[in-house]
């Protein structure tokens, strides 16, 4: 599912120019590598990547703003904050190669960016949230100092108690309620940049794990994501959020067949047959090493194997799903 908002109720505008794309890997290497090695739908880690003012429409522009306006990108509750990692920022300026390249002799040429006719002005990735702070540009709002609703959702979306700063004309201001709640996976942080007056796009982006609660019950505690641009002169205000529901476990998680358990009577099973049956299903399933436990150990439900007196086994996962 995803929300958009828009400065005087445009929220086509937020819809074409903020961009939210997560992919799951299977270990922390392969999402700070990205790519489609080791893209698995029951990782743990997530690449996270942002892109803002890049339409994809190729025969729109990235817009030009004006003063200094402010690109924000959201963490959710549902990712460690000590995990964040390979921060990146790269600003995509309007220009070509040749004419963005210094005239000085042996100095080093612009790459050519990700969108034809554009370059890339600048390319930077910070380690941790503090290394992105150190910048009197940038900084890091989060919910551990309180900031998190002042700085970013009254500033950056423009929901105060006086609601004069928001154009509910659309019906829309009840939509960012979850993205708010801090007991879900709402926000628990956001990233600012404080950028000059240009032509530029943004692509912005960061790897974390997710939390056991967010990982095993993602069907209940799906990850919510928001980005949006902010400038005070006039202030204007675009939001884009969405819900991601992080792919279910019963689609992606292979189970083994046990070999058959004998049974005295295929249409009546007793009590103790039933248990034998459950239990061929869990040793089939699960890890043989205890110290190293495997998917199916870890995402089955408590009690999660069942079994009818017809025989037929049901299997329910920490997402609910069967």
């Amino acid at each position: 599912a995803r929300v958009y908002y828009g400065y005087k109720a445009d929220a086509d505008y937020s819809k074409e120019r903020l961009l939210i794309k997560v992919t799951y890997y299977k270990t922390k290497a392969d999402a700070l590598k990205g790519g489609n090695d080791g893209v698995d739908p029951l990782g743990k880690f997530v690449r996270v990547e942002y892109t803002s003012n890049n339409p994809e429409d190729a025969n729109k522009q990235p817009d030009k703003w004006a003063l200094r306006p402010t690109w924000w990108f959201g963490v959710p509750n549902g990712l460690k904050a000590d995990t964040i990692s390979q921060i990146r920022l790269v600003r995509n300026e309007r220009g070509t190669q040749e004419a963005s390249s210094p005239a000085t002799p042996g100095a080093k040429k612009l790459k050519d960016a990700s969108r034809k006719g554009y370059v890339v002005a600048s390319d930077h990735t910070y380690n941790n949230i503090d290394q992105w702070k150190h910048s009197v540009s940038r900084d890091y709002y989060s919910g551990s100092d309180k900031t998190i609703d002042g700085k970013g959702w009254q500033r950056m979306v423009g929901i105060t108690k006086n609601e004069k700063d928001y154009d509910n004309s659309g019906n829309t201001k009840g939509q960012w309620n979850i993205y708010k709640d801090s007991s879900a996976n709402g926000l628990q942080g956001i990233f600012a940049d404080w950028e000059s007056a240009g032509q530029r796009y943004y692509e912005m982006s960061y790897v974390a794990e997710m939390t056991d609660d967010a990982w095993k019950q993602r069907d209940q505690k799906p990850l919510l994501f928001v980005a949006g641009i902010y400038r005070g002169v006039g202030k204007w205000r675009y939001a884009a959020g969405t819900t991601m529901h992080a792919p279910k476990i019963a689609d992606n998680l292979e189970l083994k067949y046990p070999k058959p358990t004998p049974v005295k009577n295929l249409d009546s099973l007793d009590e103790n047959e039933q248990k034998a049956v459950k239990t061929a299903i869990n040793d089939a399933n699960k890890s043989n090493d205890k110290d190293h436990p495997n998917l199916f150990d870890q995402l089955l439900a408590k009690d999660g194997i069942s079994v009818d007196t017809k025989g037929n086994a049901t299997i329910t996962f920490t997402d609910g799903t069967k």
